[in-house]
Formats: C-alpha cells, structure tokens, sequence
C-alpha cells in the first residue's frame, strides 16, 4: 500500500546484489567466466524491453542503475556494515535512492488530497490512490509517453528534485470508462515549487497546445494546474462539467 517504500526497497535489494557480483566478477572471475559474461551480453536480446515506451524502460532498470549507485554510497561510507544496517532502516522514498546523502534524515511530507467522491457521484469509483513521488515525477517530465511533451532531461531532474511529498487518486466512470485524476504536491520550498511549475507548464505546453487560464484542453478532456506557494494542484478530467465544481473544490481554502 505504499509505492514509494516498496520501490526504496527493491533498490536497496537489487543494488546491494547488483554491487556484491561486481566485486566478486573483479575479484574472482577467470578468463573463461569473463569471456561468457562477454558472449551473453553481446549476444542477448530483448524484444519486448526494446519496444516498451521509454518511462517503461527507465522504470524497470531504476532498482539497479540508481539502487546501485545508493547502496555504493553506502558502501564508500562504511563497508558492508553500512549496507547491512541499512537493511534495519530501510530507505522509504525514490527521493533517497536517487540523493543518498539525504537517508536516511530526510522524510517525506505527509500530504492530504481533499476527498472528491461526493462531488464526482455514485457514478464514479476510486481505482487508486498513492504518492507520485520524485521519481516518477521526473519520469513524467522526460520520458512521458507522447514524445512532444518531453522535457530535457536535465531540466527534469532539477524540477523534481525539490520534491517534498504528494498524494493523488484516480477515478473511473462506471459506464464510459472515462478517468479523472487529481494530485496535490508539496515541494522542499517555493522556490522548487516554481522550478517544477516552470517545468510541468513546458511538458503540457507541448502535450496539449497553449492554455488558457491555468487550462490544456484536448481532445480526450482537459488539465488544470496551478501554483499556490510551495505546493501545486494538477487536475485531469473528461470535460469542463466535471471539471470545474472539481477544480474549485481543490483549490479553495
């Protein structure tokens, strides 16, 4: 029930085993083991990884690539002993995979996402609620499904690195099947705030067209955002009708 701890989790696993077959491959691999390594790297092939979009791609090799570069961290600190401590307290966001230096200190915010369900009716039924967390924040800014709204990667990074904490919850509409989806993010200051702003206002930009007041509409529905000091609110919807009571409900005090 909480994506942001399995997803600490699974980098400290695979990052700890990722790190400990690189030192016994530089400490005990013989030239026939180096020489096979070789052969199956070169020679394997993955059709299906290859063909997946790029924020499939990135997110499946996220435990490795970034749990690895955590748990080296922990290694230049202290040895194995650090790695294996960090097992009692494991790491509990993406934020400290991809800043080591901020576990295990820095703790997310706890954020609260005003409950939408008697708004939307009977009609509509919760299908998930959670946390974005930094990580996917960034994957949503440089590698988004639809290329034209893709932010450099470098701009990404910076953007979502102020994250503080979030919360959001999907909607789905019993008939059409139509979604709606709402998230409120605290960010480490205002400044981070209008860094992400800045950010997310080019990725919707290219997405969906110019704006119009703090909306993108498009052919399947619309997107509101706004900045209110150091937190944003990100509105997705079918329609303007089910929109707007939506819209003013979050953003009103």
């Amino acid at each position: 029930d909480n994506s942001e701890r399995c997803l600490g989790i699974q980098a400290l696993l695979e990052g700890d085993a990722s790190l400990l077959e690189l030192q016994w491959f530089d400490e005990y691999a013989t030239a026939k083991d180096r020489s096979q390594v070789m052969k199956y790297v070169t020679s394997t092939q993955s059709p299906v990884f290859d063909s997946a979009p790029p924020f499939m791609k990135k997110d499946f090799v996220f435990p490795y690539n970034q749990g690895y570069a955590f748990v080296e961290y922990l290694y230049a600190q202290g040895g194995w002993d650090a790695v294996n401590q960090a097992y009692a307290r494991p790491p509990i966001s993406s934020e400290q995979i991809l800043h080591p230096a901020l576990y295990p200190q820095e703790i997310p915010q706890e954020v609260s996402l005003k409950d939408i369900a008697a708004l939307l009716g009977a009609d509509w039924t919760e299908i998930e609620q959670g946390v974005i967390g930094e990580w996917y924040t960034f994957l949503i800014l440089a590698h988004g499904f639809e290329p034209g709204g893709r932010v450099e990667t470098q701009t990404a990074q910076a953007a979502a690195a102020g994250w503080g904490g979030d919360a959001y919850a999907v909607y789905q509409h019993r008939e059409d099947q139509s979604l709606v989806m709402a998230s409120i993010t605290a960010w480490d200051s205002e400044t981070d705030a209008q860094e992400f702003e800045q950010a997310f206002s080019t990725y919707l930009r290219g997405r969906f067209g110019q704006e119009l007041a703090g909306v993108w509409i498009h052919p399947d529905g619309r997107h509101n955002f706004v900045r209110l000091g150091n937190r944003t609110i990100w509105l997705a919807a079918p329609d303007a009708e089910t929109a707007e009571p939506l819209w003013d409900w979050l953003i009103s005090p």
